[in-house]
């Protein structure tokens, strides 16, 4: 006997945060390494400030956990029913994301970060990981529901014009 869709969607859905958090912390820290090398202003390289690694991961860590909150709050990580226009709710949760992270790591300067984050990291980061993570899950979605297409249980909707002849049949 084999899984049942319900346990099926639902370890889906949970691994979602997580591969999320692996894909923000990885383009985190390959934005920081392109940092380290490069302020990408076509023929002029300015002098790279030094960077404070731990303040820099705990501002990775803050980042992260917040997404996933304003994810879990605007309902991006629903796990028993399917997300109602996904490019609406998740640019939602990203446009929020990217006003707390602006807010961390320029208000809390000098309280937590006292060598300041790269507004350089900050800027790409918000880019890429809206790509990234955007793309991720349009593929993650598509291949979701071809899933869902394998699945034994079928429902058949009959309508004859009127509202009341719903009928499911299994």
């Amino acid at each position: 006997m084999g899984k049942k869709k319900n346990d099926y969607n639902i370890s889906l859905r949970l691994a979602r945060p997580l591969i999320h958090f692996i894909l923000i912390i990885w383009i985190f820290f390959l934005v920081y390494k392109l940092r380290l090398i490069t302020d990408l202003i076509p023929l002029v390289q300015l002098e790279i400030p030094v960077i404070n690694q731990y303040e820099l991961y705990l501002y990775a860590i803050i980042s992260w956990c917040a997404f996933i909150l304003i994810g879990i709050l605007k309902k991006l990580y629903e796990l028993n029913k399917p997300i109602q226009n996904y490019f609406k709710t998740f640019t939602k949760v990203w446009i929020y994301w990217i006003i707390f992270i602006t807010f961390a790591s320029y208000f809390w300067a000098w309280f937590i970060f006292k060598y300041w984050i790269s507004r350089f990291i900050i800027l790409v980061w918000w880019l890429l990981t809206y790509l990234i993570l955007f793309l991720f899950d349009q593929i993650r979605n598509k291949w979701e529901s071809k899933a869902h297409k394998n699945w034994e249980n079928k429902i058949l909707i009959i309508w004859d014009n009127s509202p009341e002849s719903y009928e499911i049949v299994n």
